[in-house]
């Protein structure tokens, strides 16, 4: 999460070293999730399910991003 969606959806900008820390988680468990699609489904099959789950992730937070205000009036009064 850049600063500008930070300050866009938390309305305040995260620490560097928090912000580091989550980037950090974010780039493990995608790297965990990669093992697991590649042992489970076999690494041919593992890689492409897996890039299908990222694009449809990317597809999610897009949508997310693009429907922000309206998410944030129905959660904060």
């Amino acid at each position: 999460m850049t600063a500008r969606h930070q300050q866009d959806w938390l309305r305040r900008k995260l620490p560097d070293a928090q912000s580091r820390q989550l980037r950090h988680a974010g780039f493990a468990l995608l790297s965990i999730a990669f093992l697991i699609a590649g042992l489970g489904l076999g690494w041919g099959y593992g890689s492409v399910a897996w890039f299908g789950w990222l694009s449809a992730g990317a597809v999610a937070i897009v949508t997310l991003n693009c429907n922000r205000e309206r998410i944030l009036a129905r959660v904060r009064p």
